[in-house]
């Protein structure tokens, strides 16, 4: 009996892994009318991506020189999928091979349908690599599979891994993470501020799920943490009508409420790049010290 074969794909955001891929990986992140749907249709989109992207890249530039000069988003997950293929290999009845589908840069999607094409599986998973679902990330990643395979001609079957906000092996790595940086540590003097990425209120308003996703994963990792007083704040914010509060604010009011330190999770990544790297391990811990506040960082 032959071995049925298996494809996974990996599903993130990407990010640009030089200097001078920041600018293209924004105007294609821009573009993406699931992000920002701007009036005028995908011509009007595209004049505004182009000179977003260009003000942007200025703008960021800097940060990704404090990190290295790029985003490690696409080899660190290369990482991740090798990992998990062997994993797989070694656990199930059938062949698995994993591929990496970036959103925004390389590999792109398309990249992860084209290699799915020669290996003509007899089943296709999409894993998306955002474990709480909201339609401007994991929606537009899927989108944009379901475009590919449609225009590679790749007829077979798809089963789609969309969200996991309280999947106890996710629940367990957020813990396992907090855990070194709270046991010595008294409820008294010690806050845990989870920081997500901020989305705009109107998304919400109109049903998107990712905001009550985040929530649930915050209450079913602080179950493990009684006594402990946390907070849940956005960073990321692009406007005023985004999801508050900002991380930010949330470190200067530990302080106010005289806390002695602060433990930041970042619960919406999976692994780093520049919102974790630069925004928490630079700007945010920098914050934190203005503050006379000692800082930690999970993960």
């Amino acid at each position: 009996m032959r071995e049925k074969k298996v494809s996974v794909i990996l599903l993130s955001m990407g990010g640009p892994d030089t200097i001078s891929a920041i600018r293209p990986f924004l105007f294609n992140l821009f573009r993406d009318r699931d992000i920002i749907p701007i009036p005028g249709g995908p011509v009007v989109q595209t004049l505004f991506a182009y000179v977003v992207s260009g003000i942007r890249a200025r703008k960021v530039r800097p940060l990704y020189e404090q990190i290295g000069g790029g985003s490690p988003i696409a080899s660190i997950t290369e990482a991740q999928a090798r990992k998990l293929e062997l994993f797989l290999n070694e656990e199930g009845p059938c062949r698995f091979t994993t591929h990496v589908g970036m959103r925004y840069w390389y590999p792109f999607v398309k990249h992860a349908v084209s290699e799915v094409r020669e290996e003509k599986p007899d089943l296709l998973v999409a894993l998306s690599l955002y474990p709480h679902y909201s339609r401007t990330t994991t929606g537009s990643s899927l989108r944009e599979l379901k475009r590919c395979l449609e225009r590679w001609k790749v007829d077979v079957p798809l089963r789609v891994v969309r969200e996991y906000p309280d999947h106890p092996g996710y629940i367990a790595s957020l813990r396992e993470k907090i855990l070194p940086l709270v046991k010595e540590s008294s409820p008294e003097r010690t806050a845990i501020v989870f920081s997500a990425h901020g989305l705009p209120k109107g998304l919400i308003a109109a049903g998107d799920p990712y905001l009550s996703q985040v929530e649930t994963t915050v209450k079913r990792v602080m179950d493990d943490f009684p006594g402990f007083p946390w907070y849940l704040s956005f960073q990321s914010r692009l406007g005023r009508d985004w999801l508050e509060p900002d991380t930010e604010e949330v470190i200067r009011l530990a302080r106010r409420s005289e806390f002695e330190k602060v433990v930041l999770v970042p619960v919406s990544f999976v692994c780093d790049h520049i919102e974790t790297l630069y925004e928490v391990d630079i700007y945010y811990r920098q914050v934190a010290e203005e503050e006379g506040l000692e800082f930690a960082r999970a993960g």
